[in-house]
C-alpha cells in the first residue's frame, strides 16, 4: 500500500464522515470529476476499489483519523459483522452476497438496514464508525485489563472483529495506536 497525497487523504477523510462526492467537492472546492479522480488515485495507491474499502485501508494505515464524535455502538450480530467485513473488502454485490450468505437481491436492503442500525450515512461511513468503536473498545480494554471485568471490545463488536491481527500496529495521526483490522479477502477481490 502506498501513501496518499494530502488531497487524497482529505477526500477520504470526508468520505469516511459519510459525505457524498458532491458534498466533498463543495467542501474542498473541487469539481465532481476531480473528487472522483482523487478517489480513483487513492484506490490505486491503496489497492482498494470501493469507497468503503479505501476508507478501511486509509484508517488501518493511519493515513486518515478515526471519527470523533461518534454515536454509541449498536449491538452487531454475526450477520452484521459479516456484512461489515464484506463491505471493507469486497467491491461487488455478488461477492458481498457470497461472503455473507445473503441472496444477491437482499444485499442492498441488508446494507440499508445495517446503516440505519449503526447511524451511518454510507457504507464508507459505517466502516469508519466500526474502526472508531474498535479503537475505543481496545482503549477501554487496556484500561480495564486485570480488573476482572469482561472485555468490552468483544461485547461491542463480537470476537471476530475485535481480535488484533498479527500485523504491526499503526499510529494514526492523532497518536493513538491500534492494530489494523485484518482483512482476509484476497487482494484480487478488492
Amino acid at each position: 500500500m502506498g501513501l496518499l497525497t494530502p488531497v487524497q487523504a482529505e477526500v477520504l477523510q470526508l468520505i469516511a464522515m459519510g459525505r457524498s462526492v458532491t458534498e466533498v467537492g463543495l467542501s474542498l472546492r473541487l469539481s465532481y470529476a476531480m473528487v472522483t479522480h482523487h478517489l480513483i488515485g487513492a484506490g490505486r495507491r491503496l489497492g482498494r476499489y470501493s469507497d468503503a474499502s479505501r476508507v478501511d485501508a486509509a484508517l488501518s494505515t493511519g493515513q486518515i483519523t478515526p471519527l470523533e464524535p461518534v454515536p454509541p455502538p449498536p449491538a452487531l450480530d454475526e450477520t452484521d459483522l459479516a456484512l461489515v467485513h464484506a463491505l471493507r473488502c469486497l467491491p461487488e454485490r455478488g461477492r458481498i452476497a457470497a461472503h455473507t450468505g445473503l441472496a444477491e437481491d437482499l444485499v442492498p436492503g441488508a446494507i440499508d438496514a445495517l446503516l440505519a442500525k449503526a447511524g451511518a450515512r454510507t457504507p464508507a461511513h459505517l466502516v469508519a464508525l466500526v474502526h472508531t468503536w474498535r479503537l475505543r473498545a481496545l482503549s477501554l480494554a487496556a484500561r480495564t485489563a486485570g480488573s476482572g471485568r469482561a472485555d468490552p471490545g468483544r461485547a461491542l463488536l463480537g470476537p471476530s472483529s475485535v481480535q488484533g491481527s498479527a500485523a504491526r500496529p499503526v499510529a494514526p495521526r492523532d497518536g493513538r495506536r491500534t492494530p489494523p483490522i485484518s482483512c482476509s479477502c484476497s487482494p484480487e477481490s478488492r
